[in-house]
C-alpha cells in the first residue's frame, strides 16, 4: 500500500472509530446506505475533509462527515469527477461550503 494509501485507511479508520459508521450515497433528495434513507432536510454536514488518495493517479476527495437529526452518523465521499449537475438544488445547497 503507498503513503497515500496508507494515510486514507488512517483517516477512515479514525473516523468509523468516531462513530461515522454509515457509508451514504446521494440519491435526488436523499443519502442513502445500505440500510438507512435520510432526507436532505434531515440532516446536518458536521465537517468536511479533503482527502488524496490513489495508486497509478492521485483523487481527490472530500469526505462529508454527517449526521442525521435523529443522531445517525457516516460518510459521504464526493471526488472532483462527482457529477454535480445530477444532484438536486436542495443537495447541491446542503453541500455548498463557502
Amino acid at each position: 500500500m503507498n503513503q497515500l494509501n496508507q494515510e486514507a485507511s488512517a483517516v477512515f479508520s479514525a473516523l468509523r472509530a468516531m462513530g461515522f459508521h454509515q457509508n451514504f450515497k446521494m440519491e435526488g433528495d436523499y443519502i442513502l446506505s445500505v440500510t438507512v434513507k435520510v432526507h436532505v432536510s434531515e440532516f446536518v454536514i458536521l465537517e468536511v475533509r479533503p482527502l488524496q488518495c490513489g495508486l497509478r493517479q492521485v483523487t481527490r476527495l472530500n469526505i462529508y462527515l454527517v449526521e442525521s437529526y435523529s443522531g445517525i452518523r457516516g460518510l459521504l465521499i464526493t471526488s472532483v469527477k462527482h457529477r454535480m449537475e445530477n444532484l438536486t438544488e436542495s443537495m447541491l445547497e446542503k453541500l455548498w461550503v463557502g
